[in-house]
Parts: C-alpha cells; structure tokens; sequence
C-alpha cells in the first residue's frame, strides 16, 4: 500500500491525478492539497472525496509554516 501528496487538486491535472489514484486498489491514501478547502472550486474535489475516504483533502500554502504544521498529519 502506499501514500500520495498531490498539489493543486482543485482543478486541472492535480484533480485529474487524485481522480486515477483513487481508481488503483494498491493506494491506501491520497492527500490532495489545496490552499483554500473551503472555496468554491473545490467543488470537484469534494464530490470525488465524499465517495472515496482514502482521499483526505488538506489546507496546504506552500511555505515552511503549512508544511511544517501539515506533516504531522501527514506521517501514516
């Protein structure tokens, strides 16, 4: 089983990819990253995750703060 981080899953090829993980029985979680979770163009994602729990959907501003506050959550 493994675990993957995909940025920018809003939208465009970082949805796409969370959409075809969430498709392979070897992925046990997907935390796809976005920076606002509750926006309105995170719509899509929000329906894919609701029928998926292997995809947890994570607040994730690029800098050293988020990730240092996220990478606890992170570690499985």
């Amino acid at each position: 089983m493994v675990s993957v981080l995909v940025t920018g899953t809003n939208q465009g090829i970082g949805l796409g990819l969370v959409g075809q993980l969430a498709k392979r029985s070897y992925v046990e979680h997907i935390f796809a990253t976005v920076r606002d979770p509750e926006s309105s163009g995170v719509a899509d994602l929000k329906k894919l995750a609701s029928g998926n729990p292997s995809i947890h959907i994570i607040k994730l501003e690029l800098n050293e703060a988020s990730i240092n506050v996220n990478s606890s959550f992170i570690r499985v």
